[in-house]
């Protein structure tokens, strides 16, 4: 059995790197925004890391039952995995679908911001109220761990910062749930009391927002917000940046179950897969 542990250190060491700076994190959500599927961030590292080109990863028996052969097997992606549940980790071949003789789909793309603006105020993940400016504090749009809502004033009029801002905070709401399910297995595992989960730091947690907002703006096709003002803490520890990492991806994973309609996206999918494209010697090389 091949050793678990470089890949384990490997996936330690990207991490680490990728929050080093502005630049390295905005160059993983770049990555983050065009991966389909439901891999781990763990997986996400590693396919990067074979296969930068990378967007939507399947075993060649995964492939195969959809119909698809892999013809391309010069970029193998090693994925780590466990045949069942608290199992050992093992390693897996697969193959990216630029492989194999399926055309590409791409997420669903917005030119009109303020279209993507109504999808994301009619899928809310929470309840939002609308106040007049001067009830804000100064906020635009916030979200209250407190009560579980989005704030928001009635005056924001440009639709791309309208979708900026909706997407930040509705960032915070799944990055605070996040934390409250990972304290709810601590509690549950006898690691921590019930009472000793802390509190949600909406102003702490605005590397992570901010970093789930661009994603989703890459993503969708909309205009990018600023990344270089993005400070990275220098007294991060490595688990600390895991859980971060975690924490984004699991927030980009919760925002696009809202704004895409899963069945309507499966279908398209799958009908994708079986338009074959060429795939010629001259092509490849």
């Amino acid at each position: 059995m091949e050793d678990i542990t470089k890949y384990r250190d490997y996936v330690k060491r990207s991490a680490e790197a990728s929050v080093r700076n502005a630049e390295s994190l905005q160059e993983l959500m770049r990555f983050e925004a065009k991966m389909k599927g439901s891999l781990s961030l763990e997986n996400k590292l590693l396919a990067k890391a074979y296969y930068a080109d990378a967007t939507e990863i399947r075993t060649e028996a995964d492939w195969r039952d959809f119909g698809i052969g892999v013809f391309d097997k010069s970029h193998p992606i090693h994925q780590l995995f466990c045949r069942e549940v608290g199992g050992e980790e093992e390693i897996q071949i697969m193959y990216d679908i630029d492989a194999t003789n399926a055309l590409a789909y791409d997420f669903e793309q917005f030119t009109d911001p303020g279209f993507f603006a109504d999808r994301l105020l009619l899928m809310h993940p929470c309840p939002i109220k609308f106040f007049e400016t001067e009830k804000m504090g100064g906020d635009k749009v916030r979200y209250s761990p407190e009560d579980g809502v989005i704030y928001a004033t009635n005056g924001i009029r440009d639709d791309t910062e309208l979708c900026q801002l909706f997407l930040k905070e509705y960032a915070h709401f799944y990055l605070h749930e996040y934390d409250t399910q990972l304290a709810e297995r601590e509690v549950s595992n006898e690691a921590i009391e019930a009472d000793e989960s802390e509190d949600y730091d909406r102003k702490a947690r605005g590397l992570e927002a901010h970093a789930v907002m661009y994603a989703l703006c890459v993503r969708h096709g909309l205009e990018t917000p600023n990344m270089d003002k993005v400070q990275v803490s220098a007294a991060l520890t490595p688990e600390d940046i895991l859980q971060i990492l975690m924490g984004i991806d699991y927030a980009i994973y919760r925002i696009t179950q809202l704004i895409e309609d899963i069945g309507n996206r499966r279908e398209r999918r799958e009908s994708c897969y079986f338009r074959e494209k060429e795939h010629s010697q001259s092509a490849r090389q």
